[in-house]
């Protein structure tokens, strides 16, 4: 399945039910677990890759995020980055960041995935 793109990986497992989500880690979350087969898990992990970077493009084109926002994403999360404890320590690799802070970081991030 090396040639398949990874929209094509995407509609191979949703034709077995299967659903692959974004995470705001910037993971793959599958479900349901139950509907997974080894063949799934194969190709799924090969391409978790590509599959991250085509879907965190997809979120950005959904929330219309672009780079003429940057400045607004940057001044959202940097503005609450540097006045909360987790938000600093999680930069730093020290634990996660706050429930305000995740989202915030996922957004700033998903810039990166603009489609220029």
């Amino acid at each position: 399945m090396g040639t398949l793109t990874a929209q094509e990986v995407l509609d191979v497992v949703s034709t077995d039910g299967i659903q692959v989500k974004l995470t705001e880690d910037f993971d793959l979350d599958v479900f349901p677990a139950s509907k997974l087969q080894p063949t799934h898990l194969l190709v799924l992990r090969a391409e978790k890759q590509r599959l991250v970077k085509h879907l965190s493009r997809e979120v950005a084109k959904e929330l219309k995020i672009s780079t003429f926002g940057g400045k607004k994403l940057f001044n959202n999360y940097h503005g609450h980055h540097f006045t909360c404890p987790q938000c600093k320590a999680a930069g730093l690799g020290y634990g996660k960041r706050c429930s305000e802070g995740k989202p915030l970081w996922f957004m700033y991030q998903l810039e990166a995935y603009v489609d220029d």
